[in-house]
C-alpha cells in the first residue's frame, strides 16, 4: 500500500516537473538568444552559408536587427 502511494507520488512529480520545463522553455521564446549551435541551424535551413553571412556582414559597422533578418528567412523563394 505505502510502496504504491510512493509511486503514485514520484509520477505526479515527475509530470509537474516536465510541464514546468516546458512551460519555463516557451516563456518569452520569441526573446531568447540563440545559442551559436541555433544559429548555424537557422542559417543553413535558410540556405545560407557561414562563408556568406561572414563575407556579407563581418565588415567593421554595427549591424542593425533588419541586417540579420534577411538570414532568418528562406533564400529559395
Amino acid at each position: 500500500m505505502k510502496t504504491t502511494l510512493l509511486k503514485q507520488t514520484f509520477k505526479i512529480i515527475i509530470v509537474f516537473i516536465i510541464i514546468l520545463g516546458i512551460i519555463v522553455r516557451l516563456i518569452n521564446l520569441e526573446n531568447r538568444i540563440y545559442w551559436k549551435d541555433e544559429v548555424f541551424t537557422s542559417l543553413r535551413v535558410s540556405g545560407y552559408t557561414e562563408e556568406e553571412v561572414i563575407k556579407n556582414l563581418y565588415n567593421g559597422s554595427i549591424l542593425s536587427s533588419e541586417d540579420l533578418h534577411k538570414y532568418q528567412k528562406n533564400s529559395f523563394l
